[in-house]
């Protein structure tokens, strides 16, 4: 049996099961992150190919976990520069961090 690779995020739920929550909204999940309140979903996008999109992009999370629809909102763009790194929260601020080890700091936004 053959696998190949999606990039896509996906939740596991308790009971093990594995659900699709974003696709086509982003294009290389390198890192993702829900700060313990569950309103969002954060996610380091980092294709590295020419041409590709180097982001740090929110979602609203429903009251299941599945992103939602439309929500998806950018919080830095890297341009053509190396792009985020990984992705981590500490007392309420979203950090992310580049290959040259640069750090940009969010403040997580209230309800």
């Amino acid at each position: 049996m053959r696998c190949s690779i999606i990039d896509s995020v996906y939740r596991i739920d308790t009971d093990n099961s594995v659900s699709k929550t974003l696709d086509k909204e982003v294009t290389f999940p390198n890192g993702i992150l829900v700060p313990p309140d569950d309103h969002y979903l954060y996610i380091a996008d980092n294709d590295s190919r020419k041409g590709g999109k180097r982001l740090l992009v929110r979602f609203n999370l429903d009251k299941y976990g599945n992103a939602r629809s439309g929500s998806r909102k950018i919080l830095y763009d890297w341009g053509t520069d190396l792009g985020p790194d990984g992705i981590l929260s500490y007392e309420k601020r979203v950090y992310t961090r580049t290959s040259h080890s640069s750090c940009l700091k969010f403040q997580v936004e209230p309800n």
